[in-house]
Parts: structure tokens; sequence; C-alpha cells
């Protein structure tokens, strides 16, 4: 176990990892991402994050573990109300809901926000779990995504001589790896 004291720089701590993937002067565009901030876990990290200012925010998954570990590497999925617990248990996180008022929140799961590690297309509950996942990111009610199947998509942003593209591909709805 280490900590980070820059939550910046790139480096995992035990329970999350983040980089910024393109941040220079104020006039540029910054984009900080990261994977596994357990919510129910202190989360100090928001404040070092809330500190750069970040033009958008980007879950690459893992937001939040939507299954419960029974044995090892055996996991089972929980209900659809635990999971809206957990969102929403994550989305009030006192710094996080600062950053959502800040900042263009985006994001992508994994197996564990989906629903069930390795979680695939037989999911049985990945309507439902998509649409509390979109909810989580404040995704407009008209979004094409909460329209179709799957969760991907993609973004751009910024002034045309400093644009950042997010192409988001979802793993995990359409998937048959077992």
């Amino acid at each position: 176990q280490r900590n980070v004291a820059n939550p910046m720089d790139g480096r995992c701590s035990v329970f999350s990892c983040h980089r910024t993937i393109y941040c220079g002067q104020r006039s540029s565009r910054c984009v900080a991402l990261s994977i596994r901030i357990l919510h129910f876990l202190p989360s100090p990290i928001w404040d070092g994050i809330l500190q750069f200012h970040p033009d958008a925010w980007l879950w690459l998954g893992d937001a939040v573990y939507n299954d419960e570990r029974v044995f090892l590497h055996i996991f089972q999925a929980t209900d659809l109300a635990t999971m809206k617990e957990k969102f929403n248990a994550q989305r009030e996180i006192p710094g996080y809901a600062k950053l959502r008022n800040q900042t263009k929140i985006f994001g992508i799961w994994d197996d564990h926000d989906y629903g069930i590690n390795d979680g695939n297309v037989g999911y049985e509950d990945k309507i439902e779990s998509q649409k509390l996942f979109l909810d989580f990111l404040d995704e407009p009610s008209d979004s094409i995504r909460r329209k179709r199947e799957g969760i991907y998509a993609s973004y751009t942003f910024g002034q045309s001589n400093r644009q950042v593209k997010l192409i988001l591909l979802d793993m995990r709805y359409f998937s048959t790896e077992q």
C-alpha cells in the first residue's frame, strides 16, 4: 500500500488509479481519468483532482463494485436496488459531488459497474444496469446512449485547434467472451 501524493501523476494507490492524459497551460484542455475509486473507502483523492480544475472527468470502469465477492475470484450480482444505492453513494461523496458541479463527466463501464465480474451479453439485468450507470453519469435524458443498447459513445470537445476526441468502447454489453 502506498499513498498518492499527487493524484495526477499516474501512480496507483490501493483503491484508485489516475492519470492526466492532456493538461498544460490553462488555455489548453485538461482531462482527468480514473478507474476504481471505491465508494465505501475514504476518498481524499478528490481534493487533489479538484486542484487541477479539469475540463472533463473520465470514468474508465469499476466506478463502483455492483457485485459481491463470495470467494477469491468468484462474484455474484447484487440486486438493482443495491446497485442504485452504490452509484448514489459514489455520487454523494463530497469531493466527487463538487467535481460533478464543476466539470463534464464522461464514462464507460467495466465488469463490476456493469453488474457482474467478467459480465457479458448474457447478463440478465444489462438493460436496467445501463439506465443506472447513465443516471450515475448524469447522462442527459435525450442522449443517444439512452436510446440504444450498450453505452459506447464518442465525444469531441474543445476549440478547433485544441480538441480532444473521446471514443468509449463498450466491452461488456455485446461481449460473447466467457
